[in-house]
Protein backbone atom coordinates (compact mmCIF):
# COMPACT_ATOMS: atom_id res chain seq x y z
CA UNK A 1 0.00 0.00 0.00
CA UNK A 2 0.89 3.85 -0.31
CA UNK A 3 0.80 6.75 1.72
CA UNK A 4 3.35 5.38 3.98
CA UNK A 5 1.67 1.91 5.13
CA UNK A 6 4.32 0.32 7.00
CA UNK A 7 2.77 -2.85 7.47
CA UNK A 8 1.06 -6.05 6.16
CA UNK A 9 -1.42 -5.21 3.24
CA UNK A 10 -2.60 -9.16 2.99
CA UNK A 11 -3.06 -8.73 6.62
CA UNK A 12 -4.79 -5.22 6.77
CA UNK A 13 -7.28 -6.58 3.74
CA UNK A 14 -8.05 -9.35 5.48
CA UNK A 15 -9.40 -7.45 8.72
CA UNK A 16 -11.13 -5.21 6.58
CA UNK A 17 -12.91 -8.30 4.71
CA UNK A 18 -13.68 -9.58 8.34
CA UNK A 19 -15.36 -6.36 9.79
CA UNK A 20 -17.38 -6.48 6.33
CA UNK A 21 -18.71 -9.92 6.56
CA UNK A 22 -19.46 -9.67 10.05
CA UNK A 23 -21.22 -5.68 9.76
CA UNK A 24 -24.31 -5.41 8.19
CA UNK A 25 -24.48 -0.63 7.41
CA UNK A 26 -27.65 -1.78 5.59
CA UNK A 27 -29.53 -3.47 8.47
CA UNK A 28 -27.70 -1.60 11.25
CA UNK A 29 -30.54 0.88 12.89
CA UNK A 30 -27.72 3.52 13.50
CA UNK A 31 -26.20 3.01 10.11
CA UNK A 32 -29.54 3.52 8.60
CA UNK A 33 -29.87 6.69 10.39
CA UNK A 34 -26.56 7.77 9.23
CA UNK A 35 -27.39 6.82 5.87
CA UNK A 36 -30.51 9.32 5.52
CA UNK A 37 -28.27 11.86 6.63
CA UNK A 38 -25.98 11.48 4.09
CA UNK A 39 -28.87 11.69 1.26
CA UNK A 40 -30.48 14.86 3.18
CA UNK A 41 -27.38 15.94 1.40
CA UNK A 42 -26.58 14.11 -1.22
CA UNK A 43 -30.11 13.53 -3.23
CA UNK A 44 -31.38 17.40 -3.19
CA UNK A 45 -27.73 18.53 -4.48
CA UNK A 46 -27.86 15.55 -7.12
CA UNK A 47 -31.83 16.81 -8.01
CA UNK A 48 -30.62 20.70 -8.75
CA UNK A 49 -27.37 19.93 -10.62
CA UNK A 50 -29.43 16.78 -12.73
CA UNK A 51 -33.49 17.52 -12.70
CA UNK A 52 -33.76 14.70 -15.69
CA UNK A 53 -31.76 12.26 -13.46
CA UNK A 54 -30.34 10.83 -16.71
CA UNK A 55 -27.20 10.30 -15.32
CA UNK A 56 -23.99 7.67 -14.16
CA UNK A 57 -23.11 7.97 -10.45
CA UNK A 58 -20.23 5.66 -9.54
CA UNK A 59 -19.98 4.18 -5.54
CA UNK A 60 -16.77 3.48 -4.78
CA UNK A 61 -16.62 0.70 -1.84
CA UNK A 62 -20.60 0.37 -2.01
CA UNK A 63 -20.43 -2.44 0.55
CA UNK A 64 -24.00 -4.14 1.44
CA UNK A 65 -25.80 -1.50 -1.34
CA UNK A 66 -26.24 1.35 1.46
CA UNK A 67 -26.25 4.23 -1.29
CA UNK A 68 -26.42 1.92 -4.08
CA UNK A 69 -29.91 0.72 -3.76
CA UNK A 70 -31.67 4.26 -3.11
CA UNK A 71 -29.56 5.88 -5.73
CA UNK A 72 -30.62 3.41 -8.45
CA UNK A 73 -33.82 4.01 -7.41
CA UNK A 74 -33.59 7.86 -7.67
CA UNK A 75 -32.21 7.42 -11.17
CA UNK A 76 -34.58 4.40 -12.30
CA UNK A 77 -36.88 5.02 -15.43
CA UNK A 78 -35.02 8.23 -15.95
CA UNK A 79 -31.87 6.69 -18.19
CA UNK A 80 -29.70 6.79 -15.00
CA UNK A 81 -26.90 3.84 -14.10
CA UNK A 82 -25.41 3.38 -10.80
CA UNK A 83 -21.78 1.71 -10.67
CA UNK A 84 -21.31 -0.09 -7.47
CA UNK A 85 -17.38 -1.14 -6.62
CA UNK A 86 -16.69 -3.30 -3.96
CA UNK A 87 -13.87 -5.85 -3.03
CA UNK A 88 -15.42 -8.08 -0.77
CA UNK A 89 -17.12 -10.58 -2.29
CA UNK A 90 -19.86 -11.16 0.32
CA UNK A 91 -20.55 -7.62 0.96
CA UNK A 92 -21.10 -7.26 -2.89
CA UNK A 93 -23.48 -10.51 -2.43
CA UNK A 94 -25.63 -8.60 -0.44
CA UNK A 95 -25.86 -5.57 -2.04
CA UNK A 96 -26.61 -7.98 -5.14
CA UNK A 97 -30.00 -9.66 -3.28
CA UNK A 98 -30.70 -5.71 -2.52
CA UNK A 99 -30.47 -4.43 -6.58
CA UNK A 100 -32.98 -7.71 -7.70
CA UNK A 101 -35.30 -5.88 -10.00
CA UNK A 102 -33.18 -2.68 -10.62
CA UNK A 103 -32.11 -3.08 -14.40
CA UNK A 104 -29.76 0.08 -14.00
CA UNK A 105 -27.07 -0.70 -11.41
CA UNK A 106 -23.69 -2.79 -12.27
CA UNK A 107 -22.22 -4.36 -9.42
CA UNK A 108 -18.27 -4.83 -10.08
CA UNK A 109 -16.11 -6.72 -7.73
CA UNK A 110 -12.65 -4.93 -7.48
CA UNK A 111 -10.27 -2.77 -5.27
CA UNK A 112 -11.25 0.80 -5.79
CA UNK A 113 -8.16 1.93 -7.29
CA UNK A 114 -7.46 -0.35 -9.44
CA UNK A 115 -10.95 0.00 -10.82
CA UNK A 116 -10.94 4.07 -10.96
CA UNK A 117 -7.32 3.88 -12.70
CA UNK A 118 -9.07 1.91 -15.58
CA UNK A 119 -11.96 3.88 -16.49
CA UNK A 120 -11.67 6.66 -19.20
CA UNK A 121 -11.53 10.67 -18.37
CA UNK A 122 -14.55 12.45 -17.76
CA UNK A 123 -17.15 8.87 -17.69
CA UNK A 124 -18.70 10.01 -14.43
CA UNK A 125 -21.43 12.57 -13.61
CA UNK A 126 -21.40 11.81 -9.65
CA UNK A 127 -19.55 9.97 -7.64
CA UNK A 128 -19.91 9.01 -3.53
CA UNK A 129 -16.60 7.87 -2.20
CA UNK A 130 -18.40 7.50 1.51
CA UNK A 131 -16.90 6.10 4.89
CA UNK A 132 -14.23 4.43 3.15
CA UNK A 133 -11.22 6.72 3.31
CA UNK A 134 -11.13 5.92 6.93
CA UNK A 135 -9.59 2.33 6.58
CA UNK A 136 -7.92 2.85 2.95
CA UNK A 137 -4.64 3.72 3.04
CA UNK A 138 -3.86 5.48 -0.39
CA UNK A 139 -7.10 7.38 -0.66
CA UNK A 140 -4.47 10.62 -1.82
CA UNK A 141 -3.97 9.04 -5.39
CA UNK A 142 -7.93 7.53 -5.22
CA UNK A 143 -8.60 11.23 -5.36
CA UNK A 144 -6.55 11.90 -7.84
CA UNK A 145 -8.37 9.27 -10.45
CA UNK A 146 -11.90 10.44 -8.62
CA UNK A 147 -11.08 14.07 -10.00
CA UNK A 148 -9.96 12.59 -13.27
CA UNK A 149 -13.28 10.16 -14.07
CA UNK A 150 -15.56 12.51 -13.23
CA UNK A 151 -17.34 15.31 -15.75
CA UNK A 152 -16.66 18.69 -15.75
CA UNK A 153 -19.52 20.30 -13.52
CA UNK A 154 -19.88 16.98 -11.79
CA UNK A 155 -19.81 16.81 -8.28
CA UNK A 156 -18.24 14.04 -5.56
CA UNK A 157 -19.68 12.81 -2.05
CA UNK A 158 -16.61 12.01 0.13
CA UNK A 159 -16.34 11.66 3.69
CA UNK A 160 -13.64 10.97 5.69
CA UNK A 161 -13.33 10.28 9.32
CA UNK A 162 -12.76 13.23 11.61
CA UNK A 163 -9.48 13.93 13.76
CA UNK A 164 -12.02 14.91 16.51
CA UNK A 165 -14.03 11.93 16.56
CA UNK A 166 -10.65 9.88 16.71
CA UNK A 167 -8.99 12.11 19.57
CA UNK A 168 -12.07 11.69 21.27
CA UNK A 169 -12.47 8.02 20.99
CA UNK A 170 -8.70 7.32 22.04
CA UNK A 171 -9.21 9.53 25.29
CA UNK A 172 -12.22 7.74 25.70
CA UNK A 173 -10.21 4.59 25.88
CA UNK A 174 -7.91 5.73 28.15
CA UNK A 175 -5.20 5.34 24.98
CA UNK A 176 -3.10 7.83 25.83
CA UNK A 177 -0.02 6.82 23.44
CA UNK A 178 -2.94 6.55 20.45
CA UNK A 179 -4.27 10.00 21.87
CA UNK A 180 -1.13 11.71 20.85
CA UNK A 181 -1.00 9.63 17.45
CA UNK A 182 -4.69 11.23 16.53
CA UNK A 183 -3.70 14.91 17.47
CA UNK A 184 -0.27 14.64 15.93
CA UNK A 185 -0.92 13.01 12.73
CA UNK A 186 -3.51 11.66 10.20
CA UNK A 187 -3.07 8.09 9.38
CA UNK A 188 -1.63 5.01 11.91
CA UNK A 189 -2.27 2.10 13.91
CA UNK A 190 -4.48 3.46 16.62
CA UNK A 191 -5.93 0.53 17.64
CA UNK A 192 -2.54 -2.13 17.00
CA UNK A 193 -2.24 -3.96 13.38
CA UNK A 194 -2.89 -5.00 11.12
CA UNK A 195 -5.66 -2.20 10.12
CA UNK A 196 -3.88 1.24 9.39
CA UNK A 197 -6.58 4.23 10.22
CA UNK A 198 -6.49 7.66 8.55
CA UNK A 199 -8.20 10.73 9.84
CA UNK A 200 -8.63 14.29 8.88
CA UNK A 201 -9.96 18.11 9.18
CA UNK A 202 -11.57 20.46 6.61
CA UNK A 203 -8.39 22.12 6.32
CA UNK A 204 -6.55 19.11 5.13
CA UNK A 205 -9.24 18.03 3.00
CA UNK A 206 -9.27 21.23 1.37
CA UNK A 207 -5.45 21.29 0.79
CA UNK A 208 -6.01 17.63 -0.74
CA UNK A 209 -8.85 18.43 -2.83
CA UNK A 210 -6.84 21.47 -3.99
CA UNK A 211 -3.95 19.63 -5.78
CA UNK A 212 -6.36 17.37 -7.33
CA UNK A 213 -8.25 19.94 -8.98
CA UNK A 214 -11.25 19.89 -7.03
CA UNK A 215 -13.35 22.66 -6.03
CA UNK A 216 -14.88 22.46 -1.94
CA UNK A 217 -18.58 23.71 -2.05
CA UNK A 218 -19.45 22.57 1.26
CA UNK A 219 -18.05 20.22 4.46
CA UNK A 220 -20.61 18.93 7.03
CA UNK A 221 -20.52 16.96 9.80
CA UNK A 222 -21.95 13.32 10.18
CA UNK A 223 -23.28 12.51 13.27
CA UNK A 224 -22.27 15.85 15.52
CA UNK A 225 -24.55 14.90 18.54
CA UNK A 226 -24.64 11.27 18.07
CA UNK A 227 -23.04 8.07 17.66
CA UNK A 228 -23.42 4.49 17.90
CA UNK A 229 -22.77 1.75 20.82
CA UNK A 230 -19.46 1.85 20.80
CA UNK A 231 -18.66 5.78 19.76
CA UNK A 232 -17.60 8.11 22.27
CA UNK A 233 -20.74 10.29 20.77
CA UNK A 234 -22.88 7.25 21.40
CA UNK A 235 -22.74 8.40 24.99
CA UNK A 236 -24.48 11.56 24.10
CA UNK A 237 -27.36 10.35 21.82
CA UNK A 238 -27.67 7.11 20.41
CA UNK A 239 -30.04 7.08 17.00
CA UNK A 240 -30.86 3.33 17.42
CA UNK A 241 -32.66 3.53 20.49
CA UNK A 242 -34.63 6.45 19.17
CA UNK A 243 -38.52 6.11 18.23
CA UNK A 244 -39.02 7.62 14.44
CA UNK A 245 -40.35 10.70 15.88
CA UNK A 246 -37.47 11.57 18.04
CA UNK A 247 -34.95 10.10 15.39
CA UNK A 248 -36.64 12.98 13.28
CA UNK A 249 -35.86 15.79 16.06
CA UNK A 250 -32.35 14.52 16.16
CA UNK A 251 -32.05 14.88 12.53
CA UNK A 252 -33.20 18.07 12.56
CA UNK A 253 -30.73 19.41 15.06
CA UNK A 254 -27.52 18.12 13.74
CA UNK A 255 -28.34 18.63 10.11
CA UNK A 256 -29.00 22.33 11.28
CA UNK A 257 -25.67 21.93 12.68
CA UNK A 258 -23.54 20.00 10.19
CA UNK A 259 -21.98 22.70 8.60
CA UNK A 260 -20.91 25.15 11.47
CA UNK A 261 -19.63 21.84 13.55
CA UNK A 262 -18.16 19.83 10.40
CA UNK A 263 -14.87 19.15 12.10
CA UNK A 264 -16.69 17.76 15.19
CA UNK A 265 -18.89 14.92 13.16
CA UNK A 266 -18.47 11.24 13.44
CA UNK A 267 -17.27 12.03 9.87
CA UNK A 268 -17.11 15.16 7.51
CA UNK A 269 -18.79 15.09 4.40
CA UNK A 270 -17.08 17.20 1.41
CA UNK A 271 -18.94 18.23 -1.77
CA UNK A 272 -16.39 18.80 -4.04
CA UNK A 273 -17.05 19.90 -8.02
CA UNK A 274 -15.29 19.26 -10.99
CA UNK A 275 -15.15 23.10 -12.75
Amino acid sequence: MREGFPGDTDAHNRAIRETMRKYDMVTSPGEAYYARQYLHWIVPELDRRFPGRGIKILDLGCGQGRFTVPLAHWASGCGGEVVGVELVGEALERAKERCRGLANVRLVQDDILHFTSKQEEASFDAILFIEVSFFFPHWKPLMTHMARVVRPGGVIFASFRSQYYNLLQTVWSWRWEAAKIALEKREGYLWGEPVWYTWQTPEDIIGVCREVGLEVLAMRGIGVCSGLEEDPLGTIMRPSELSQEDQERLMEIECAAAEAYAACGRYILATLEKP
